[in-house]
């Protein structure tokens, strides 16, 4: 996960998950501070992944993808 910089000098590269880091701690940060407040959050926060496919996945044609 996260895109680590190993995955790269490894053979084969290997595919990764990228999570936004950054964007998961601001919010978790927020929430702590909105919470000290006594401001009551009630719901959910998603955050988008992104998939790096390196030379460790298959390739496949986007068909197969929704197939499965």
């Amino acid at each position: 996960f996260n895109d680590d910089p190993t995955a790269t000098v490894v053979e084969p590269e290997l595919t990764t998950v990228v999570q936004p880091a950054f964007e998961m701690g601001e919010t978790a940060a927020n929430l702590c501070l909105d919470h000290i407040n006594h401001m009551n959050y009630r719901g959910q926060k998603s955050f988008e992944p992104r998939l790096v496919i390196r030379k460790s996945s298959p390739k496949c044609s986007s068909s197969a993808l929704r197939n499965h």
